[in-house]
């Protein structure tokens, strides 16, 4: 692992800190985690642009989705 500086308005550092012990952890793992769910979310919302910008340049026929159309099955009310 590599150490980093980082500058932080000393409210939000405060705050990060509330939440870190409210965790039971520490700023640094708390601040990591943080910014690894970050990353994760940025990588799922670029997979899913992707798919989207997919289905647009190449959408589902009625042939290719029909014969599922019929079999599905939905809960009777």
């Amino acid at each position: 692992m590599k150490a980093i500086q980082l500058m932080m308005e000393e409210s939000t550092l405060s705050e990060v800190d509330r939440a870190a012990k409210k965790a039971k952890t520490d700023r640094s793992k708390f601040i990591r985690a943080a910014v690894e769910k970050v990353l994760q979310e940025m990588r799922i919302r670029e997979m899913e642009e992707r798919c989207i910008r997919a289905y647009k340049e190449n959408p589902i026929t009625e042939d290719e989705i029909g014969p599922w159309l019929k079999i599905q099955a939905w809960p009777e009310d």
